[in-house]
């Protein structure tokens, strides 16, 4: 009898280890389970933006950064990427006539309007230029002469040759304080237009804004420090013209500026002019001069126009120019 117990407590022993061990195969299979499902979401989610997964983080921890909201833009516009940046290079499949460009795609800022990309377009009424835009390239706009209003933003450092060459519908013009130039004929021949702001000192190279016929008012209000030219023809048939104020850090106004602007009667020049070229005030109305400097400064100043002898008034303010 004892020998038959202890066989069965022997046969009993066996069968509960062969039972723990059968348990441990199971977790493991379901653990095993668990990965399977998880991994594949993984994968996908990676899948869904290959070339960047975390191009919408990056956007809005850059818009976070400018303290800036994020501009989606017009729908359809012709892009091209590069590692870091876009440019915008046409209307592509956009039928949109007032349009707004995207100051991010795909996580990178836009940074430039290629050359020709919108030229001759006209159905174009209106366009909107982010923050994160620093350049509009050759011939950008051109010709464009259903364009009425352009919003120019904090940020932009050039508008190239013909940027806006023939634009015949544009009216008022706010340039932003961080342009640096104006390229030649960019503003050439947009005859409606009638105000003209600069925030900054800005430099206006040859042919800037010349046969704007009827442009009355001109105002440079400038940045401490900063210097800043008129270059010759840069304002040439500005024959409408009965405001200009020209703000302190201009050095120079090349030749043949605003020659014709017979309404003209008063300018205010800064102390910082070192050079009047020949013809800048050519037949114009202009009969006093609002001089920041003194006598002895203005000694000092090249006038190659021997015509040109207004009235100086010396120690002069910009408010002195009514």
């Amino acid at each position: 009898m004892k020998r038959i117990i202890a066989f069965l407590l022997v046969i009993f022993t066996l069968s509960a280890l062969a039972a723990c061990g059968g348990a441990k195969p199971a977790d493991t299979a379901a653990d095993t389970k668990t990965q399977a499902n998880t991994q594949p979401a993984q994968t996908s989610a990676l899948t869904e933006n290959p070339s960047d997964p975390g191009a919408d983080t990056k956007a809005a921890e850059t818009e976070t950064q400018s303290g800036k909201e994020p501009i989606a833009g017009s729908e359809g516009l012709a892009v091209s990427e590069s590692i870091d940046e876009c440019r915008i290079t046409g209307l592509g499949t956009s039928t949109e006539k007032d349009i707004v460009i995207p100051s991010h795609i795909n996580g990178k800022p836009v940074t430039l309007i290629d050359e020709c990309a919108f030229q001759e377009n006209k159905e174009i009424t209106s366009v909107v230029i982010p923050w994160t835009v620093k350049k509009i390239d050759e011939d950008a706009f051109a010709g464009c002469t259903a364009l009425v209003s352009v919003t120019f933003s904090e940020g932009l450092e050039y508008i190239s040759e013909g940027g806006f060459y023939g634009c015949s519908s544009l009216t008022k013009l706010t340039l932003p304080a961080s342009l640096i130039s104006v390229g030649n004929r960019g503003f050439a021949y947009c005859g409606a237009l009638t105000e003209l702001t600069f925030l900054g000192n800005t430099t206006v190279v040859n042919s800037g804004f010349n046969d704007c016929e009827n442009l009355k008012s001109i105002v440079f209000e400038g940045k401490t420090g900063e210097s800043y030219m008129i270059r010759d023809n840069a304002f040439q048939s500005i024959k409408a013209l009965e405001r200009l104020v020209l703000a302190p850090g201009l050095t120079e106004i090349g030749s043949w500026n605003f020659s014709e602007s017979s309404l003209l009667k008063a300018v205010f020049l800064p102390k910082s002019i070192t050079k009047l070229g020949a013809c800048a005030f050519l037949r114009s109305g202009v009969e006093k001069v609002y001089y920041e400097g003194t006598e002895e400064e203005w000694k000092n100043v090249t006038v190659k126009e021997a015509t040109f002898t207004p009235e100086i008034i010396y120690n002069s303010s910009p408010e002195d120019v009514k």
